[in-house]
């Protein structure tokens, strides 16, 4: 829920409820904020760009942190999903005996288990 004067997020309604009658911003509303592109690549984006683009793909990041760990941080988080999608196409390929899969990359793997279909 979103204030809809100052558009501060709440996660809980009791204090959203809470929240925008006694609003800052009440009598004064502040102007609607820029929409983020979330498409950029991670090294165009802002901080607040990256801020959502790692809240919305469940990286943990803070406020406190700098732009440049941020972007570490999502970086990390992008690697570990590659690194697991790679371990589960290689489970599914030695599942089916498919010859030489530890070495194969993740669009040969991907061309591999499709054969065997």
């Amino acid at each position: 829920m979103k204030c809809p004067t100052c558009h501060e997020e709440y996660k809980r309604s009791e204090t959203f409820h809470a929240h925008v009658p006694n609003c800052a911003y009440k009598d004064d509303p502040l102007p609607e904020p820029e929409p983020i592109d979330l498409e950029k690549p991670i090294d165009k984006m802002t901080k607040p760009e990256l801020l959502a683009y790692a809240k919305e793909n469940g990286v943990e990041v803070t406020e406190a942190m700098t732009k440049p760990q941020i972007i570490e941080a999502i970086a990390k988080a992008q690697e570990a999903d590659e690194a697991a999608e790679l371990a589960e196409l290689q489970e599914q390929a030695k599942s089916k005996e498919i010859e030489g899969f530890e070495t194969m990359t993740k669009e040969q793997l991907l061309e591999a288990l499709k054969e065997e279909e």
